[in-house]
């Protein structure tokens, strides 16, 4: 059996205007942007990783940003000890899963169970850029939602975790 021209044309352009109603970003918009998944994997694999405590992982998934926010303030609690750290040497200790590297994250788990993200939220997508995402985290318990921005970077998708949080810690005494 085959349709009618006009009713086929008809049909899909009803389709099309029911899924972008009923979707509050725009179906479509998403389902042709092949970058969502990716950042959405991304970002996924990050809290697996802090759960797994492979932080060499967490290293590499966040952005460059965060891991000049993180390097700073590690050296600046070693310097308040007496002691300089090399930039360098606190990179390599942070990409291989070092002494530093296991001393700030679990420092940074024993307050922040990835859980929380992985199990008890809900994810949808926020903005969308060429370089940039946002995903918009409602945990079940908090009637506000976490906007966790994301970026394109060396051609793969960074969490910027510190560009998130980071403004939080300022409002801590």
């Amino acid at each position: 059996m085959t349709l009618h021209p006009d009713l086929t044309k008809n049909l899909v352009i009803a389709l099309a205007v029911v899924i972008c109603l009923l979707s509050p970003r725009g179906a479509i918009g998403e389902i042709r942007d092949n970058e969502v998944i990716p950042a959405l994997e991304a970002t996924e694999s990050l809290f697996k990783a802090m759960k797994e405590k492979n932080y060499p992982k967490i290293w590499s998934l966040i952005t460059k940003k965060s891991h000049q926010i993180i390097i700073d303030d590690v050296r600046k609690a070693i310097a308040k000890t007496g002691t300089d750290t090399a930039i360098d040497s606190l990179q390599s200790d942070f990409a291989s899963g070092g002494r530093y590297a296991r001393e700030y994250w679990d420092a940074y788990l024993r307050v922040f169970d990835p859980d929380i993200v992985l199990e008890q939220s809900k994810w949808e997508m926020g903005k969308i850029g060429k370089n940039e995402r946002e995903i918009i985290l409602r945990y079940r318990k908090s009637d506000h939602p976490a906007i966790l921005k994301i970026y394109k970077e060396e051609n793969s998708w960074k969490v910027g975790l510190e560009e998130t949080f980071r403004p939080r810690r300022w409002l801590m005494p």
